[in-house]
């Protein structure tokens, strides 16, 4: 049977559109509703261009740079944390080999009177116990043998971290971390690192997974927690990423305005993302930056919005340099795709202890800077 050339081109037509469409099916990124949470009105936006360009650092279309991060992670054995001991608030991390005279007998989230009681976590640091961490970061040693031998070094980095000199420099000032559960993690290290301090009480935790309303919000919008904490606050540590697909400049560029104009009498740092993605080693012989644009030759971050990642902190920078905010930096953390929890199934959340102990030492030089 001979076809008209327009019967030839319909089938054309719908055979791309076809293949198109398989083509997007299976490389779409699973989703797995307990990590990720899409906001309803995300896949409408369209996401950021994908930085091809190490040296410089800029995004594919050099609307923002930023200079690259000095430092490397040198292999030290038997390397001593500033946090050492993981407190899982995971029911299935618990075991009985847990110290309950240091991690508690209950499991987080605890009740809260300050704010409602639902599943968000909000807490302080404890003089008496030490502070639980989520995302399965406590796992890592027994169920895959993972031991963190690195510590990472940078001219930045003037002096060794030392939790009573920290506490010193903070004075009497109070931190509030505002973040998704990646921050959680952050909070819950840089709290035990001060274990046992004069101001580990002088840091909050409250849990927010886009800043701005949304219906699938596990925690609270930012204005929601500053209200409640701003005179209970000095220090604003914050950040946002993960949860939040395809509109990140629209974002920061509708919260932060908002955090500087209603809140003046705050100090705020943000907090770049914690990168995602898996491998088996490290990557060692290569800057962070470089890193980064490794792990996305290799396609270690194939799934959810961890491509993107990079850019979003190259456009962050800028940004909020741009206004003398100062940036909580952890691109360090791009070189080691080999501390997250489970490979190929959770490759957001970071081992504890592990890199994420680098967290002390960048709060401790914030302080030392006189950046806070």
């Amino acid at each position: 049977m001979n076809l008209t050339f327009r019967h030839a081109a319909l089938v054309a037509v719908v055979f791309g559109v076809s293949l198109n469409y398989l083509i997007l099916r299976f490389k779409a990124p699973h989703v797995e509703e307990e990590i990720i949470i899409f906001d309803e009105n995300d896949h409408e936006r369209s996401p950021l261009q994908i930085s091809t360009n190490a040296t410089l650092v800029c995004d594919s279309t050099q609307q923002y740079c930023n200079t690259p991060l000095e430092g490397v992670w040198v292999r030290t054995p038997k390397k001593t944390f500033h946090n050492p001991i993981c407190c899982p608030w995971d029911k299935s991390d618990r075991n009985d080999e847990l110290l309950f005279d240091l991690c508690g007998t209950e499991n987080w989230p605890q009740s809260a009177t300050d704010l409602e009681q639902n599943a968000a976590q909000h807490y302080t640091g404890n003089t008496s116990f030490l502070a639980q961490s989520g995302g399965h970061g406590c796992i890592c040693h027994d169920r895959r043998n993972f031991t963190d031998d690195y510590t990472w070094m940078s001219p930045s980095l003037v002096q060794p971290f030392n939790a009573t000199y920290t506490c010193e420099l903070l004075g009497k000032r109070r931190v509030l971390i505002v973040g998704d559960s990646t921050g959680q993690q952050l909070a819950s290290t840089l709290m035990n690192s001060l274990f046992h301090t004069s101001c580990v009480a002088q840091f909050r935790f409250v849990q927010s997974d886009f800043l701005l309303p949304r219906k699938k919000e596990r925690g609270y919008n930012i204005t929601t927690i500053l209200d409640r904490y701003q005179d209970a606050t000095e220090i604003v540590l914050w950040g946002v990423g993960p949860h939040v697909y395809g509109n990140f400049p629209e974002t920061l560029q509708t919260v932060v305005p908002l955090l500087l104009e209603r809140y003046p009498h705050l100090q705020f740092i943000y907090k770049t993302q914690q990168p995602g993605g898996c491998s088996d080693e490290p990557l060692l012989d290569m800057s962070p930056d470089e890193a980064a644009q490794e792990m996305i030759k290799r396609n270690l971050t194939w799934n959810y919005n961890y491509r993107e990642f990079y850019d979003r902190d190259m456009f962050a920078m800028q940004y909020l340099r741009e206004r003398s905010m100062p940036i909580f930096d952890l691109r360090m953390l791009y070189n080691r795709p080999d501390a997250h929890t489970n490979p190929f199934e959770d490759c957001l959340h970071m081992c504890i202890p592990g890199p994420l102990d680098v967290v002390a030492d960048l709060f401790q030089q914030l302080l030392i800077d006189h950046k806070v």
